[in-house]
């Protein structure tokens, strides 16, 4: 034996945690009309050595929040974030599912995504009823908040956004 192993016996690691995510699955493109929204899905497998803590544990547990933020660029303001917690930044701070590694079975924890697990974010993209219609880029990444966003691949969507039509067709009448 020697200190090292006496250390991280009692103590832990004296390894920062590496905090790393690879895309796993994402919801399909959305097409949305003026005014309206849609839900969003993204799964991210954590390929790091920490684990990822959620807004309902980071702050009991001393570790900070990992959140699910803008990118391309880097925490840029998204015209479809109108109704997020955090602003128009972050997506997300809470996990919707968290999975074990095969994907399909959950995890006891749902707050915390330990190293090889599958944390799912959820979120509505929201289209303001004055935005232009077309479409519109929106990527993100998770974030470790206070320290910087994770390496790899972050996931995009095309977002259409359409103006309403309005229609109608007699279904009949009163004499």
């Amino acid at each position: 034996r020697n200190f090292y192993l006496y250390f991280t016996d009692w103590f832990g690691s004296t390894l920062v945690p590496n905090y790393s995510a690879r895309p796993y699955s994402q919801s399909a493109h959305p097409v949305i009309f003026q005014g309206e929204q849609a839900l969003m899905k993204v799964r991210y497998v954590n390929d790091g050595s920490g684990a990822w803590y959620d807004d309902f544990t980071a702050w009991n547990a001393g570790k900070p929040v990992v959140k699910l933020g803008t990118d391309g660029p880097l925490n840029r303001s998204s015209p479809f974030g109108s109704g997020w917690r955090w602003g128009s930044t972050r997506a997300s701070d809470v996990f919707s599912a968290v999975y074990e590694a095969d994907g399909s079975t959950l995890a006891a924890n749902q707050h915390i995504v330990q190293p090889g697990q599958i944390g799912e974010f959820s979120f509505y993209v929201t289209a303001p009823g004055n935005l232009t219609p077309g479409n519109y880029i929106e990527a993100f990444r998770p974030i470790v908040e206070g320290r910087s966003a994770m390496p790899g691949n972050g996931v995009w969507w095309n977002v259409t956004v359409q103006r309403p039509t309005y229609t109608a067709q007699p279904m009949g009448q009163s004499y």
